[in-house]
């Protein structure tokens, strides 16, 4: 019998490169800190990764969705020339994240951790690069290439570690570690030239381009509204709260890694399917989200009951109140692991999630401010869980009213309510009955 390596799939490929992308992320911080960089140098580093996903995510996050079942509905010469037309539209538009950095700037740097970056025009060079490269993993997902991923996957991961440790190692600075990060990104934009090269006819279609960004730009607005959720919690805590308490927060306001990049990684790879056989796709959707279930419920629920004394390990005593936001937290598995917005992005339903988005934002603001009232920051954590969940309920209701997807058609119902219940009893176990 083969092994599951020789038999992965386009799902199993891109949850694993997510994987390897995380991975690659964690090793560098722990590398940072190991080679003795001081904690200022290393907040420099982050925040030319913070500038690159805040002028970048929403709007990459957008047009990838949406390209991925257009591509797969898409015939003809458009469907030849689909990657160049993509590359270079989102060339584009990384040239005008970049400019639209540097516009604002000035506002930019009233913030407390930008006041004193001394590396703006670096961050802004690897905001444009970074952001051109991000196609890759998707052209080979589209071609069914899933082998030839995983390796772009490590190969790329493994460099941009490389890039990034070696200027620290020889003590040449952060600036020259965040040059590693362009020099990694300007890797990936030749990769995917050459892989363009190789698939795609170099060709304008203005119609199709016009086509992509109409359902891209609902898709990138849910997205920024989505991310404002979270703005909207710092504000408020910072508001309302000390530095310290905050820091706590932070610290325990944390997804379980694995199901966001498992669940995200099933969600985009699964899209494409949605271009040619909706009943295939929404079964695919069903019994894979049942097989993450099986064991990312169980794993959260082990994390649920050993969050305090993991916490009071990997920080100190003084951290174990952030393992009461990890708790809540873990409860947003009932959210990740339903679908239904990869059924409506597969569709190219795009439109109605910009509302849903919008009214998921004033509901997770209402409820933090009413219940941070009661609750204090676990209370801005419970609105966050609560919202999430209503968004996807409403999502669900839009599908079986428009156009008549029940949910059973894509969530193993009654398998999901049972681990859902299991979850939530297991937070109030764990919360007010084994907590001293």
């Amino acid at each position: 019998m083969k092994s599951t390596m020789f038999n992965i799939d386009n799902v199993r490929a891109l949850q694993l490169f997510q994987v390897i992308r995380f991975g690659s992320l964690i090793i560098i911080n722990i590398a940072l800190v190991k080679l003795g960089i001081s904690s200022s140098e290393i907040g420099f580093f982050e925040s030319a990764l913070f500038l690159s996903n805040l002028l970048t995510f929403y709007w990459i996050n957008g047009c990838i969705q949406a390209f991925l079942p257009l591509y797969s509905k898409t015939n003809g010469i458009e469907k030849t020339s689909a990657f160049f037309n993509i590359s270079v539209t989102i060339s584009v538009l990384s040239i005008a994240s970049g400019g639209l950095g540097f516009l604002l700037e000035n506002i930019l740097r009233k913030t407390e951790s930008l006041s004193s970056f001394p590396f703006f025009k670096l961050a802004m060079a690897y905001t444009i690069l970074s952001s051109m490269g991000q196609l890759t993993e998707f052209v080979y997902l589209l071609l069914n290439k899933p082998k030839k991923m995983i390796l772009y996957g490590f190969v790329s991961h493994a460099l941009q570690v490389v890039c990034v440790i070696m200027p620290i190692f020889f003590n040449l600075g952060i600036k020259e570690a965040i040059g590693g990060l362009i020099a990694i990104s300007l890797f990936r934009i030749a990769w995917l030239a050459v892989l363009i090269g190789k698939h795609s006819a170099f060709s304008f279609h203005f119609g199709f381009i016009t086509k992509w960004l109409k359902q891209s730009f609902p898709l990138s607005i849910k997205y920024l509204l989505g991310n404002s959720a979270n703005f909207a919690d710092t504000i408020i805590i910072t508001t309302f709260f000390s530095s310290s308490v905050f820091a706590l927060y932070r610290y325990g306001a944390k997804d379980f890694p694995l199901t966001l990049l498992l669940a995200n990684g099933l969600s985009t790879a699964l899209l494409p399917l949605f271009g040619n056989n909706l009943g295939n796709a929404l079964t695919q959707l069903r019994n894979r989200s049942r097989n993450l279930m099986r064991w990312l419920f169980p794993a959260s629920i082990l994390l649920m009951f050993s969050a305090k004394t993991l916490y009071g390990i990997v920080f100190s005593t003084e951290f174990e109140a952030s393992s009461y936001i990890f708790m809540i937290y873990l409860l947003l598995i009932s959210s990740r692991l339903v679908f239904p917005q990869t059924v409506a992005i597969g569709m190219g339903k795009t439109a109605p999630l910009v509302a849903i988005a919008f009214i998921e934002l004033i509901i997770n603001v209402s409820l933090s401010l009413l219940w941070m009232q009661w609750w204090g920051i676990e209370g801005i954590a419970m609105a966050t869980v609560v919202a999430f969940m209503t968004e996807k309920i409403l999502i669900a209701s839009y599908l079986y009213k428009a156009h008549d997807i029940k949910p059973n058609q894509y969530i193993p119902i009654k398998e999901y309510a049972l681990w859902s219940i299991v979850l939530a009893a297991s937070y109030l176990a764990s919360r007010f009955l084994l907590i001293n």
